[in-house]
């Protein structure tokens, strides 16, 4: 699976990608999990970044999961959520 975040310009240089296994609880299973990745130019003034999540992130539990994009304290958008 492939998490991608694209803008229409360098707004930022890096953003943090946070993924949380649902309900949230205060368990290691269910933790969040947070990287800081960099984007790139993808082409004329498009900028944009891929996280391949079975990579990057050790949650591989079945269930719903939901996905955050941050640029400082700032989110990217709304959550977005997918079952594994």
């Amino acid at each position: 699976m492939l998490l991608k975040i694209t803008t229409a310009a360098r707004y930022f240089g890096r953003y943090t990608l946070c993924v949380r296994l649902l309900p949230a609880a205060n368990d290691a299973a269910h933790a969040r999990r947070c990287g800081s990745f960099p984007v790139f130019r993808q082409g004329g003034p498009t900028w944009g970044s891929t996280v391949n999540y079975m990579r990057q992130y050790p949650i591989k539990q079945k269930g719903k999961y939901q996905v955050t994009w941050r640029s400082g304290a700032s989110a990217l958008g709304p959550a977005l959520h997918f079952r594994l």
